[in-house]
């Protein structure tokens, strides 16, 4: 799932609580 990963690291890095 390393698709699945790279999206929520971007997420992540783009809204990080």
């Amino acid at each position: 799932m390393i698709c699945v990963e790279i999206i929520l690291g971007q997420m992540y890095i783009m809204f990080p609580n």
